[in-house]
């Protein structure tokens, strides 16, 4: 360029103004883009790909609009054409079909409906016609269905969400996290609430018979009702406790066929919490009702009734067919687990004065896996054995994590442990964490096998007998599981139970599989458990028993997920939540748990969490029971199932009259009845009763074989047994005296003077006598 430059002229401008007027196009070009800043050049970048984008939507939109317009016509292949044909099409078919084709493709208003508002909002949209006269249509009506639907699941699973215990042993939570969780039950509960008082329902047109009908009726939705008789009844929601609201929410549930709410009813009936009449046959009738959905919790409960009698005839048939629906949930849970991993556990605390509000278990069991995890870290070999099993079971308030598991056992393996070896053997032949591999698991279980493990010896065992990864040989596969076996594994018992059964690899013998059933089943396994109930129930092997087969499946019953509110229930002691633990105790003592109900006792007898519910003079029922004869009741219930201390209970219930008229008698029947136990409470009791004749005929000789026996039994209580015998040898002894003793006491009286010194001897000599038989004790 020839022309003459002018000079530059600096001015304030805006970014990317041309600072130079009488530069050429290509210079001003170049200096306004070098000019400009970082953000400019995005935005121009941005600008372009906007550009591209809009222009590549508005084409294939018009591809698809073109493409549907033409096919509805038919015919026309013009844009008028196939605008007219769509629009005679759309009037044809109305506001439903016409409006959802259009729509299909648009999001709703809500992705996920928070509040009331947000809900009201989006069903008033769906209902109303849209503004260009085609209205809304079914698909729009489906989405909101479905997202109506998503906000009733999640709101009944917040309100119904409890803190497992696992996630409690573990870190406890944030004040915010709290915080959070219940605010989300309160808006959950509000829904609910709302949702049932029809507040959502909207209209649905007639059906095919020309009936008006509503869609979103929250009042005939029977697990909403539900959900709210739950969060009333145990107190979910901000801890607030109504039994009126919860029974009448129960009623409406149970009244739609709910089995929770039959179920829930039925305990409320059968316990009379919180002065609820009780009745015998309404409780019954809903456990049935309950027990026929598919309620677990309401089948054990009638196998209980039923195996004792109690408000139903007694039948150990029937208590059989009701334990035996959640038997066999748990075999079949069992059966799924791998071998070696530690079963399903239920902690059943039996509670005591000194438990409450302490959380020195909870600390102390924190301390020690973090001991053990420390330990393993540092390489000791049975640390990182215990870490990997934990790990593998997310147990004792570890999450389960099936790598971190692997990684300790293969440690402890490489190490040389041989319980490591059997474990990853296991690992690898069922496939848990891990590809399954016949040739691995060979070769650990044989490395385990050959340092004489028990675990290895019978996962060699099984792969013989099964014929994985090696030559099958029933012979060497028996050899291996009573290697197994004599070493104390119940898996290798079992399977010895089930050769001998079938014959397989030995002689038929049931005999012999009811032997080693019998010894698996002490163990705890779980299968060889209702094994050995089907072969007692069908005399196979050992003559038939109703009664020992209607107690084994009640074992079994017992360790299922079910139970899981005893936890709770314990959760709720130890933060001294009196009430909600009462009302978990007393709902699994109405299922036959025998610490639940010892509990449910404990808990009635110190006045912990019954508010008055059981007090004669309560408002809703004066004819409830008292707060003592109902701790007498479940106590009565737990000595039925072998607690010795519950006899001890009631035998001083019926000695002090506490909760029942003093009955001297029924004392002595249930001491003498715990004293067979080789309970020293008792045999103490029996032998004060003996000695001062209470409720019996006065007997020093019996008294002292008590005394005796308490001896043999509980050396713990040698001191205040053997100052009870030297007060029996005085007591003989003034028996023995007593004419001298009357002679003397008359001698005093006639002579004043001598009695005075006569009662200062006396009163020295008998407290030398106890000084050197208290010195005697204490050296002994």
């Amino acid at each position: 360029d020839a022309r003459p430059r002018t000079p530059h002229r600096r001015r304030w401008t805006r970014p990317g103004a041309m600072r130079d007027a009488g530069a050429s196009p290509r210079h001003r070009a170049r200096v306004g883009w070098r000019s400009r800043g970082a953000w400019s050049r995005v935005a121009c970048v941005m600008w372009g790909v906007v550009t591209v984008m809009v222009m590549v939507i508005l084409v294939v939109d018009g591809a698809q609009s073109s493409s549907s317009t033409s096919s509805s016509s038919g015919e026309s292949t013009s844009t008028e054409a196939s605008s007219s044909s769509s629009e005679s099409s759309s009037a044809g078919r109305g506001f439903g079909a016409g409006a959802g084709a259009l729509r299909s493709d648009v999001p709703p208003r809500r992705s996920r409906p928070d509040d009331d508002a947000d809900v009201e909002t989006s069903a008033e949209v769906s209902r109303s016609p849209s503004d260009d006269g085609r209205g809304s249509g079914s698909s729009s009506e489906g989405d909101d269905d479905a997202l109506f639907l998503e906000r009733r699941s999640r709101a009944i699973a917040d309100v119904l969400a409890e803190e497992s215990v696992d996630d409690r042993r573990r870190a406890a939570r944030s004040s915010a996290s709290r915080n959070a969780v219940a605010k989300a039950r309160r808006s959950a509960a509000r829904w609910l609430s709302a949702h049932v008082a029809d507040e959502y329902a909207d209209d649905g047109g007639d059906d095919e018979r020309g009936h008006r009908h509503q869609r979103r009726r929250g009042s005939e939705d029977a697990e909403a009702w539900r959900a709210l008789g739950l969060a009333h009844r145990y107190g979910l929601v901000d801890g607030d406790m109504n039994e009126r609201l919860a029974m009448e929410c129960f009623a409406k549930a149970a009244a739609r066929g709910d089995v929770v709410a039959h179920e829930e009813l039925g305990f409320a009936y059968a316990s009379g919490w919180d002065g609820t009449p009780r009745d015998a046959a309404r409780s019954v009738l809903h456990y049935y009702f309950a027990a026929n959905g598919g309620s677990v919790t309401a089948s054990m409960a009638l196998g209980y009734r039923h195996k004792h009698g109690f408000d139903v005839p007694e039948s150990c048939e029937t208590a059989v067919m009701y334990y035996h629906e959640a038997a066999k949930l748990v075999v079949d849970e069992a059966a799924k687990r791998t071998p070696g991993m530690l079963p399903f556990q239920i902690e059943k605390h039996r509670l005591s004065a000194e438990m409450a509000g302490s959380n020195i278990a909870a600390r102390r069991e924190r301390d020690l896996v973090q001991y053990y995890r420390y330990s393993a870290d540092m390489g000791n070999v049975d640390a990182q054995v215990t870490m990997g099993r934990l790990y593998s079971l997310g147990a004792r308030g570890l999450p389960k994590d099936i790598d971190v598991a692997r990684k300790y056992l293969e440690d402890a393996a490489n190490a040389g442990d041989a319980n490591a070896m059997a474990h990853l053997g296991h690992m690898y032949a069922n496939g848990f964490g891990v590809r399954a591999d016949n040739a691995t698991a060979l070769r650990w279980f044989s490395d385990s096998a050959s340092k004489g493990n028990a675990m290895g010896r019978y996962g060699l065992g099984y792969m013989t007998l099964a014929g994985h990864g090696i030559e099958q040989n029933h012979a060497t596969a028996v050899a291996y599981l009573n290697q197994a076996a004599e070493q104390g594994l119940a898996d290798a018992r079992f399977f010895l139970g089930v050769l001998s059964l079938r014959g397989i690899g030995t002689k038929q013998d049931l005999t012999k599989a009811y032997n080693h059933f019998n010894i698996a089943s002490l163990a705890g396994h779980e299968v060889a458990t209702y094994n050995l109930a089907m072969m007692q129930l069908n005399g196979m092997g050992f003559p038939s028993s109703c009664a020992s087969a209607s107690t084994l499946l009640k074992q079994l019953a017992e360790r299922g997920t079910w139970v899981t509110p005893m936890e709770h229930a314990y959760a709720a002691y130890m933060r001294r939540d009196y009430r909600g633990a009462l009302l978990r105790y007393m709902k699994m003592a109405e299922m036959g748990l025998e610490v639940a109900q010892a509990n449910a006792a404990f808990l009635l007898e110190h006045k912990l969490g019954d508010g008055g519910r059981f007090r004669e003079d309560t408002q809703v029922n004066p004819l409830a029971s008292s707060t003592a004869t109902r701790a007498l009741h479940y106590h009565r219930l737990a000595a039925t199932q072998g607690n010795v201390r519950s006899l001890l209970r009631i035998g001083d219930a019926y000695y002090y009259g506490r909760g029942a008229p003093v009955s001297l008698v029924k004392s002595v029947a249930a001491y003498r009845q715990a004293s067979e136990q080789r309970n020293a409470h008792a045999m103490f009791n029996l032998a004060h009763m003996h000695e001062h004749g209470i409720g019996m005929q006065k007997d020093l000789h019996l008294a002292k074989r008590y005394y005796d026996m308490i001896l043999t039994s509980s050396p713990e209580a040698t001191m205040i047994v053997k100052i009870a015998l030297h007060k029996l040898a005085i007591h003989r002894w003034i028996i023995n005296h007593h004419d001298e003793l009357l002679a003397f006491a008359r001698e005093l009286k006639e002579n004043p003077t001598a009695q005075m010194v006569d009662f200062v001897i006396l009163v020295g000599a008998t407290s030398l006598l106890l000084f050197v038989m208290g010195l005697r004790v204490m050296l002994e």
